[in-house]
């Protein structure tokens, strides 16, 4: 058994297998991003899509591990830096609107740093995710069928978003002449902007598990000079 378990090549366990397919999946996306709004959407959600089934390939051949959670966490980041520096291109730089530019960058340090604070905590306290919070309104937003109605929404307009800057997509009935991106767009508009305050609370609690950490490593410092 121990012969066996030493054998085993963590790069192709199958939840690592998708997080690498992932990254192609992403990095096709916007290869093609300024010649081909299709490719680009398609190969876009396809890489999201498969966001919801690394985890559960990880829990059913029991093949959890660290590559794979840093896998999954740095594939998402990258991939909605990638998206946001694309609208940033788009709407703000194009359309020589600074502060579209400024907004996408906002969105861009937050997300990114809001999830590095928590995977930090969580590396430091040794929590076995950074899924486990103590705050109500982040319990709620990991529990999985919110999780992923919420970065599906945040995803999908984000892609909405890119789409109509080429397109205003199939009209859709009884929405006064508006395509479907556009309709997409409205009904993924309010869980997106939820989902930045979530980044923002999270943050704040990050922050703050931090500065708990910060000052019990300093009493425990001062008694251990007392005795």
């Amino acid at each position: 058994m121990g012969d066996s378990q030493a054998q085993e090549n963590i790069y192709l366990f199958y939840p690592n297998l998708i997080g690498f397919a992932r990254i192609f999946l992403a990095l096709g996306a916007f290869w093609f991003a300024e010649v081909d709004p299709f490719a680009t959407f398609w190969l876009y959600a396809l890489s999201c899509f498969l966001d919801a089934f690394d985890g559960l390939a990880a829990r059913h051949f029991d093949q959890s591990t660290l590559l794979g959670a840093a896998l999954d966490m740095l594939t998402d980041r990258c991939a909605t830096t990638l998206m946001l520096v694309q609208l940033a291109c788009m709407y703000g730089a194009q359309l020589g609107r600074r502060e579209i530019t400024f907004t996408f960058q906002c969105l861009i340090a937050l997300d990114i740093v809001s999830h590095w604070m928590v995977m930090l905590v969580t590396s430091i306290t040794g929590a076995k995710s950074h899924k486990d919070q103590n705050q109500p309104l982040l319990r709620l937003y990991y529990y999985k069928p919110i999780l992923f109605t919420m970065c599906a929404a945040n995803d999908g307009f984000f892609v909405c978003l890119y789409m109509l800057w080429f397109s205003e997509g199939i009209e859709v009935p009884y929405t006064d002449g508006m395509g479907l991106y556009r309709v997409l767009l409205y009904a993924c508009a309010p869980l997106c902007v939820l989902k930045q305050l979530l980044n923002v609370i999270q943050l704040l609690q990050a922050t703050s598990d931090l500065a708990a950490i910060d000052l019990k490593r300093r009493a425990d410092a001062r008694a251990l000079k007392k005795n």
